[in-house]
């Protein structure tokens, strides 16, 4: 929960979790509900209440709240698949002898991972040290952890970095040795014999339908959840306008993914791709500014009458686009403020244009 990869948030801690949750209502941003969920959070619609009833008081610790993950998780136990109920078709126990003769050795047991470290030689250990970055051993350079393959065919990005996008490519990828780095690369890659393509489609089909629970597949219980917002959400905000060029012809990037949601103490509106080191200004207002409003031309997105706020952008100073920075505004948990709608835009003034380079214009309506 710490981790800044797994939870784009660096640098947060346990205290920063806890009084989030101290603060949000539970499923806020969520649609379609299960039923035994929406009836838990009808009684129960703090996180206080629903940890009174799960642990006898509402006291939030990370404890409790690591084991209240592990308890859900342990319900979801996909063990329904055509391997499981001994169900495969002719092509996908052709792939299943061909899966024990190549890719057991490491995706072994019940859930097809021997829970170990392996290098496969993707990407240079200078920029991508794996598991030592966690344990400091030399010996661990590069290493990543085996995942399991079960419900692996409803995936649609694979290895650590996402790189390759179809099991395909995956297979032909262990059919040629692995990848490129060869410092500390798993000798097991050198063992895999040559696959044709015939040979490579029927594993592919065992690894990718023979593996899957329907259930997984279909959302039903215990696999079924909420929709939530972020799931809707446009990949960068509700943007609207084209932003101004700065130095070096970069033109700043409006960062307004964080949903609104209210009682969100972690919302934040970001920029980006600016002069790095230089002074800018967010703008906040209640409403946009008029079509084709400017001034000295330089487009206005956000009514001039709004909230001010300077910053100094990180960043190397005086190198263009690599300026950024981010504004946190912690918003209250106020009913009456739903719907309604705020308007935001960057201004940089970096020195390298005649008045400011600008980013486009965000809308952000609190949930």
């Amino acid at each position: 929960i710490l981790n800044h990869a797994e939870m784009s948030h660096d640098g947060r801690t346990w205290a920063q979790v806890v009084n989030k949750l101290q603060a949000s209502k539970p499923m806020a941003l969520a649609s379609n509900l299960t039923p035994d969920m929406a009836q838990a959070i009808q009684q129960h619609p703090t996180y206080g209440g629903l940890f009174s009833a799960a642990f006898g008081s509402a006291q939030i610790t990370p404890v409790r709240i690591g084991m209240a993950i592990a308890t859900y998780e342990r319900t979801l136990v996909p063990n329904q698949t055509p391997f499981d109920l001994g169900a495969l078709t002719f092509q996908q126990q052709m792939g299943n002898n061909m899966f024990n003769q190549i890719c057991a050795t490491c995706h072994s047991g019940s859930l097809f991972s021997d829970g170990q470290f392996h290098n496969l030689g993707r990407r240079p250990i200078a920029e991508d040290n794996g598991r030592q970055g966690v344990t400091g051993n030399f010996a661990d350079r590069g290493k990543f952890k085996t995942p399991s393959l079960r419900n692996v065919g409803l995936r649609n990005t694979f290895f650590h970095d996402g790189s390759l996008t179809s099991l395909q490519a995956v297979i032909a990828f262990y059919a040629g040795g692995g990848g490129p780095n060869t410092e500390n690369k798993d000798p097991l890659l050198n063992n895999i014999p040559a696959m044709p393509g015939s040979m490579q489609g029927m594993l592919a089909n065992f690894v990718s339908t023979a593996l899957t629970d329907p259930r997984v597949a279909q959302g039903l219980a215990p696999f079924d959840r909420p929709t939530l917002t972020a799931q809707g959400l446009q990949p960068n905000g509700a943007q609207y306008g084209i932003g101004s060029a700065g130095s070096g012809g970069f033109v700043p990037q409006m960062l307004a993914g964080v949903p609104a949601n209210l009682g969100n103490i972690d919302f934040k509106v970001g920029i980006a791709n600016a002069l790095g080191g230089a002074n800018a200004s967010l703008l906040v207002s209640l409403q946009a500014a008029a079509p084709g409003t400017q001034i000295q031309g330089i487009p206005i997105y956000a009514d001039v009458g709004g909230l001010v706020i300077p910053m100094t952008l990180q960043g190397t100073s005086g190198v263009p686009g690599e300026g950024y920075a981010s504004f946190q505004l912690g918003l209250p948990n106020a009913p009456s403020l739903s719907g309604l709608s705020l308007f935001g835009q960057w201004f940089v003034w970096d020195g390298g244009v005649p008045v400011a380079a600008v980013t486009s214009g965000a809308m952000f309506q609190l949930l």
